[in-house]
């Protein structure tokens, strides 16, 4: 097999050499010395009954899901926990899960207001201070899209649109995942093709903007960035506002690189991390008839298996890789 055979595409996360298993595509692109061990250890594990064999590979599954840069990922993180502790995971609480959609709608909705309020023609925005997601502020945005024209204000427009029906879609409506990966391609080409029709001349402008994608200043335009999925992803991450800022910029004639996508992880998570590592390290690395004594590690975990010592393994180098 040559060596451009070793790697395969794994949607969402790139290249992985196929002897990476599934479940480390959220870590690495190939298996470490760390990996291999805890691999090792998967496959020497026995299960008594059928059901503790599909409950460990379940929660196995879902730190393999774990993305740091997701705005729900504590609210994840805590839920494995629970499962591996208690061998099931807790009734799902979609009134929880509901309720932390609308939060990060609602600070979405903050700076969504702003800029319409911004792209209002006759609208004097120079005294507002507000300070958004990531701690933008709105000085920021308003240098970033310097002096008000009626293009501008067009563009802003555009942009605009497109982010309130995305963020409805994903944090109001209901539907399964797949139906909403369906509509947010129609959604997209529904209102370029409104804005379009709207001013041709304009739209030909706004489509040939183009923004830094790295600090080369590899350039594409905005009507790539919309059709990437790197773009769709960043609704659901704090860096998203990266994103929001490179577009801004380019539409003010100040386009810069910012970081984007995926890999930005908000100081409060990487805290988290920190201390959960740390709790975590602490109980793989304590014998058991030591865990018994200790009310932290018991209320962890519980008493430590050799399936029990697999995931928490398998979690600790996971979250690992964010710091």
């Amino acid at each position: 097999m040559g060596k451009e055979d070793e790697f395969i595409e794994v949607p969402g996360y790139g290249l992985k050499r196929r002897d990476l298993r599934q479940w480390w595509s959220n870590v690495a692109q190939e298996p470490d010395e760390e990996i291999l061990v805890v691999d090792k250890v998967e496959d020497e594990l026995e299960f008594p009954f059928i059901q503790d064999k599909k409950l460990t590979y379940d929660i196995r599954q879902a730190i393999g899901g774990l993305e740091g840069c997701h705005f729900k990922v504590e609210s994840r993180i805590n839920r494995i926990i629970y499962a591996i502790r208690n061998n099931h995971f807790p009734q799902s609480n979609q009134r929880e899960s509901v309720q932390l959609n609308k939060e990060w709608f609602k600070k979405w909705e903050t700076i969504l207001d702003y800029l319409e309020k911004w792209s209002k023609v006759n609208s004097d925005t120079s005294n507002n201070k507000q300070e958004f997601i990531n701690g933008v502020k709105t000085e920021k945005i308003n240098e970033l899209l310097g002096e008000k024209t009626i293009l501008k204000i067009w563009q802003v427009s555009f942009i605009l649109d497109i982010i309130r029906e995305l963020l409805e879609l994903w944090f109001i409506k209901q539907d399964s995942s797949n139906i909403k990966w369906i509509k947010q391609k129609r959604i997209i080409k529904k209102i370029q093709i409104k804005y379009e029709r709207l001013n041709p001349e304009f739209w030909e402008k706004t489509s040939e903007l183009t923004i830094p994608t790295d600090e080369k200043n590899l350039l594409i335009s905005i009507q790539e960035l919309l059709n990437t999925y790197e773009y769709i992803v960043c609704i659901s991450n704090p860096n998203f506002m990266n994103d929001l800022l490179s577009i801004l910029g380019a539409i003010g004639g100040k386009a810069v690189y910012v970081h984007q996508t995926c890999g930005f992880y908000l100081d409060s998570l990487k805290t988290f991390i920190r201390v959960l590592s740390t709790k975590l390290q602490k109980y793989l690395d304590t014998e058991n008839d030591d865990i018994t004594s200790d009310d932290e590690l018991m209320d962890l975990f519980g008493e430590k298996t050799m399936i029990k010592y697999w995931l928490v393994t398998s979690l600790e180098k996971t979250i690992r890789f964010w710091i």
